[in-house]
């Protein structure tokens, strides 16, 4: 399978990005760095959204940004002609060793879905889900996912771009994978029953701050997210 891996750095984390750089060059796999351009960082190519795919409000372009934080892949492959069957986007801050990174490529690598995630709930699973009665998701949109770490492929792209406008006010966790759905697309779920799960949420907090450098019983197998107190790429050891 022809992939390509993009990290979105808003915050700065250069040495993350050299060691998965040299991991993915290892692999024979393409790595890129981009960064929006209200936040630039230092060696990160630059990516910028257009405002009709943004929230057509008074709020501060970063935070617009954030809130339609799928579409950085998007505008990446866009701008740089970066070709692929496929496309690993993750945010700068979930964190794993170089061999959690490979083993995930390889356990993906017969799936050809046009979108995977590591958290995926339609309506009907989650019928309490505030995401779904907010004003701003319309009637069709029934998928929800947790976006800092998922792979789409190159036609679920161009779904988005024709959507973008479309959905510009649509949170990004209900965006990503409905319009692919709704597009007859085929999504699911990274953690397949027949693979150990490789996501830890052990380390989800909705606050940065509350993340500790050694979370209990942290697997290094498996990814960690938010991981901001540093810039380290692996995990703590089990102890």
């Amino acid at each position: 399978m022809n992939v390509a891996v993009i990290m979105t750095d808003a915050a700065g984390y250069p040495n993350r990005a050299e060691i998965l750089d040299r991991t993915m060059q290892a692999a024979g796999v393409r790595f890129f760095r981009v960064s929006p351009v209200d936040r630039p960082q230092s060696g990160a190519l630059p990516v910028d959204l257009p405002s009709e795919w943004l929230p057509n409000d008074e709020r501060p372009l970063h935070q617009k940004h954030w809130y339609r934080n799928h579409l950085h892949c998007l505008a990446a492959v866009r701008r740089y002609g970066i070709k692929a069957d496929h496309y690993w986007c993750f945010e700068a801050d979930v964190a794993a060793s170089p061999a959690t990174w490979l083993r995930l490529l390889e356990t993906t690598d017969d799936m050809q879905h046009d979108g995977l995630w590591t958290r995926l709930y339609h309506r009907s699973d989650s019928p309490g889900n505030g995401w779904f009665s907010h004003a701003t998701t319309p009637p069709w949109a029934d998928w929800y996912c947790l976006g800092a770490l998922f792979r789409v492929s190159a036609r679920a792209l161009d779904w988005w771009e024709q959507s973008a406008a479309e959905t510009r006010e649509v949170f990004t966790e209900i965006a990503a994978p409905s319009v692919i759905a709704r597009a007859g697309g085929s999504i699911a779920r990274i953690n397949r029953d027949h693979h150990e799960p490789l996501y830890h949420c052990g380390t989800m907090k909705f606050n940065p701050g509350h993340v500790t450098t050694t979370p209990p019983n942290p697997n290094p197998r498996r990814f960690r997210h938010p991981c901001k107190y540093d810039d380290t790429l692996t995990p703590a050891p089990a102890p």
